[in-house]
């Protein structure tokens, strides 16, 4: 074995033994470590490991953790007075209605993995919201995406110094768009992961004990988008930044001034200087916008995948309504224009695999996600530090839904972040002026204690549990 296959794989078996050993102490410290170690993996993700890869390691590892404590957590931090912690139960519908649609067909293995990627993140916003019933719980939910958007730029370092990352992907030297096919890995979740851990980031200003890393990591987050090259990241990106900075504008906190300015000065910077390399993405793209010929570089393709899947999904009453299953789409591509290609958008996988049922399940959980956060943005209750933070988490959910039906996102681990995000803003909703962002860090031993969800005037409405 290379190398370059035992490091990673001997990073993977410490970060087991480290979270049995913190499990031991604390089951909450444990999950949040496990999550925030995850860029790691990124190092030598498609490792094999006998019949898996290494990231299939960790995701089941991490399958079995997040179960195992809302088993034995979710009683114990208030989640339910009744019962065990729940997940809410749109999310519920999501993961039947897909193990309806792709379990009865096609390939088992196949549709098991992908119901277990949906069912990862699932989990996790259930775990993150259970955590965040409590100040300390919010604080550490908020630290330990600091520490996994830090080694996210570490890893992103390492992987453009080995030349696997934006422009090795893209083929700058040669001025195409041909794929980077050493590793199989390209550049688009961990520019995905930037963009939806980088509000997680940035209301570490207002938190106010780490503001000054807080800045520093999220200017080097946009720089790593940048330099993935990603068009669909550069957008997602976009969205975030312009909020924080119309955020920023109105703050008081000259801190959070000075974060927007700086942020604003970092991507300036690197578009200038990646000028060259990010025209190659995008002149076809402009050219075809502005009345040029709509060719297959300008979308890589997608329009061709999007026709072709449309035309399967309508042309007959069966596929329409039920779908194909987890290979659908798959199939589709090969057969109608010879590309073994995927979907690339999560709402047309969602329609070929299961029909159209399918599809307003998925498009329900998004209207549910951006419910969620737009409900703390909106609560008057809330101080202008929680408003702020979501007001930024219904940025990332627009970022994340512009991803999805550009790029494809909901089969990726990618969607962890968002998971932790959106279980946040739901958890800060229920404690309007005591959240971890109003408390300071030395009164959260006398924090008051949390109210049962039926009984607080803020969880009824919405798609609720």
């Amino acid at each position: 074995m290379a190398i370059s296959e035992i490091v990673p794989l001997a990073l993977l078996v410490v970060a087991f033994a480290g979270v049995a050993a913190l499990w031991a102490m604390s089951a909450e410290v444990a999950v949040l470590s496990f999550i925030a170690l995850r860029p790691l993996v990124e190092v030598g993700v498609y490792v094999q490991l006998g019949t898996l890869t290494l990231g299939q390691v960790w995701g089941a590892g991490f399958l079995v953790l997040v179960v195992a404590f809302l088993v034995t957590e979710g009683r114990a931090l208030g989640f339910s007075t009744e019962s065990n912690a729940r997940v809410p139960w749109i999310l519920v519908v999501l993961l039947a209605a897909y193990a309806l649609a792709a379990m009865t067909r096609g390939p088992s293995g196949l549709a098991l993995l992908m119901w277990l990627r949906i069912a990862a993140w699932v989990l996790t916003l259930s775990v993150a919201e259970c955590i965040g019933r409590s100040i300390r719980g919010q604080r550490r939910l908020m630290y330990a995406m600091g520490i996994f958007a830090a080694l996210l730029v570490v890893v992103v370092v390492i992987l453009i110094q080995t030349g696997r990352f934006g422009a090795a992907y893209y083929g700058r030297a040669a001025g195409s768009l041909q794929a980077f096919e050493s590793s199989g890995q390209g550049p688009h979740g961990l520019a995905a992961d930037a963009v939806l851990v980088l509000p997680m980031v940035l209301i570490l200003v207002w938190e106010g004990r780490h503001r000054l890393g807080a800045i520093v990591v999220s200017g080097a987050l946009c720089a790593c988008v940048l330099l993935s090259f990603v068009r669909t990241a550069y957008v997602g990106l976009a969205a975030v930044l312009l909020v924080f900075v119309v955020v920023g504008v109105r703050a008081r906190d000259r801190w959070v001034h000075f974060t927007a300015l700086g942020l604003i000065v970092v991507a300036a910077c690197s578009v200038y200087l990646l000028r060259s390399t990010i025209s190659l993405r995008f002149d076809a793209l402009l050219s075809a916008m502005t009345g040029g010929a709509l060719d297959v570089r300008s979308t890589s393709g997608r329009l061709v995948f999007w026709e072709a899947i449309l035309r399967y999904s309508t042309e007959n009453p069966v596929h329409f309504l039920f779908g194909g299953g987890p290979m659908a789409s798959y199939r589709v591509l090969v057969q109608r224009t010879g590309w073994a290609m995927w979907a690339h958008n999560d709402l047309l996988e969602m329609l070929a695999t299961g029909g159209i049922m399918l599809a307003i399940v998925y498009v329900a959980v998004v209207t549910w996600m951006l419910v969620s956060t737009l409900r703390l943005c909106r609560d008057r209750r809330q101080s202008d530090a929680v408003r702020a933070y979501g007001l930024l988490a219904t940025a990332a959910v627009a970022s994340f839904v512009g991803m999805s039906l550009l790029s494809g996102l909901v089969f990726s681990v990618s969607t962890i972040p968002l998971a932790v995000l959106v279980g946040l803003a739901r958890s800060m909703s229920r404690l309007p002026e005591h959240t971890a962002l109003d408390v300071p860090q030395r009164d959260v031993a006398v924090e008051p204690p949390l109210l049962h969800s039926s009984r607080h005037p803020n969880t009824s409405g919405g798609f609720g549990r």
